[in-house]
């Protein structure tokens, strides 16, 4: 389905879930080349930016993160990018063409809008998907600061599957976003030729904020990585306290083990005559081998 948004300097397709005859009525309307409908049509696996001859044609992955423990879903959005037309192509919602779609007659009307429309809009698309990514990042921001918080309070064992669930998140948001770290780049240079050096400040914002979540992923993944080790550190240090433990306490068990097996022997001993005095000796090795722990701080 094509939807259709026009003012007088630009011409906006917004194509959700194309047919074989949007793709045809793109084509001749648009004169764009046989590749871009090709590759408009299935999911690529690399965000990429390609230099026509009067367009370029943009493939941009999105990470969307709905609800904590969930999997990282990978967006696509494809872009034809005119000097004045714009075409987004897509095979799912996305919020911030929706939100964009809604009051495009109010975000025309802009003097920023009309001065570069194709520039502008483009911006405000990718600039709304990017913020929407950082937003997510402050979540996971959020999740660290909460583990951080958790892990010292004796739960370290509820911690492991948390750290595992939020490296898996992290690594899966580096994964989708690295690659269009060079294409924002590659349009840094290739936006202002196509539609004037005026535009140059979109195109450095985008690129600025395409650097912000790589050093925020880059600074996230490095910092989960020290708290799955100091979690981990915590976890073999309580396991290394219950084995001591209960080495204590096998030691202190033999000996008093060895003592009722001799008075159990069928042999008279002449110097212990009652139950109390076995008692006695048992109680007395237990204590004495008590303090002599707590003199070495085995205890």
């Amino acid at each position: 389905m094509i939807k259709t948004q026009k003012d007088n300097n630009i011409i906006w397709y917004d194509v959700v879930r194309p047919t074989q005859q949007d793709m045809r009525v793109l084509q001749e309307e648009l004169k764009l080349h046989s590749l871009v409908v090709e590759e408009m049509k299935p999911r690529l696996h690399r965000s990429k930016l390609d230099l026509y001859s009067g367009y370029l044609f943009l493939v941009l992955h999105i990470p969307l993160l709905k609800k904590r423990g969930q999997e990282v879903e990978v967006i696509e959005l494809d872009g034809v990018i005119g000097k004045n037309w714009l075409v987004t192509n897509r095979y799912r919602d996305i919020s911030a063409i929706t939100q964009l779609q809604e009051k495009f007659t109010e975000y025309a009307a802009s003097p920023e809008f009309r001065a570069q429309p194709v520039a502008h809009l483009l911006y405000q698309i990718l600039s709304t998907i990017m913020q929407d990514a950082l937003s997510a990042l402050d979540d996971v921001e959020s999740r660290i600061e909460h583990i951080e918080h958790t892990m010292f309070k004796g739960k370290e064992r509820e911690m492991v599957l948390e750290i595992s669930r939020l490296r898996r998140d992290i690594i899966d948001f580096r994964r989708i976003t690295s690659p269009a770290r060079p294409v924002f780049r590659t349009l840094d240079d290739a936006g202002p030729a196509l539609l004037g050096t005026e535009t140059l400040p979109y195109f450095r914002n985008l690129t600025g904020k395409s650097e912000q979540i790589a050093t925020l992923l880059k600074a996230q993944k490095e910092t989960i990585e020290a708290l799955e080790q100091s979690n981990q550190a915590l976890l073999t240090t309580n396991t290394n306290d219950i084995f001591r433990i209960l080495t204590v306490f096998a030691s202190i068990a033999l000996p008093l083990t060895l003592i009722a097996s001799l008075f159990g022997m069928n042999v008279d001993f002449p110097s212990f005559v009652n139950l109390w005095t076995i008692l006695a000796a048992i109680v007395a090795v237990g204590i004495g081998m008590v303090l002599f722990f707590l003199k070495k701080k085995w205890l």
